[in-house]
């Protein structure tokens, strides 16, 4: 029951009432996911943002994968995490906020994408 209100209330564009669930960490990821547009691209979800690509989700093989530059850098700057604790962080808000259960999370998919 409890799950059921949550995922009302986010659909409902009430995530403020789930603000106080999140970390910082986990709402600064949640953001940043947030201000991407999710495009549809072999098989997955290529998310950019400003033209530069940030996450690939890859839903053949339940796969995740986050940008080195732009979002590794970034988080290991800002929170000072290694590079185990940013995939643990990713994954846990990608099953906890957006529902996305069993995908792992990978670091840098620009070679999986021909780059």
């Amino acid at each position: 029951m409890k799950k059921l209100i949550k995922r009302i209330l986010r659909e409902s564009d009430f995530d403020w009432a789930l603000d106080k669930e999140y970390s910082e960490e986990e709402k600064f990821i949640i953001n940043l996911i947030d201000s991407c547009e999710k495009e549809p691209h072999e098989g997955g979800y290529l998310y950019t943002n400003g033209g530069e690509r940030y996450f690939y989700q890859d839903n053949d093989y339940k796969e995740f994968y986050f940008d080195d530059t732009d979002v590794y850098k970034v988080l290991k700057s800002k929170f000072g995490f290694s590079y185990w604790e940013i995939k643990s962080l990713i994954s846990s808000v990608l099953e906890r906020h957006y529902g996305l259960k069993g995908y792992k999370t990978r670091r840098n998919y620009h070679s999986i994408m021909g780059d």
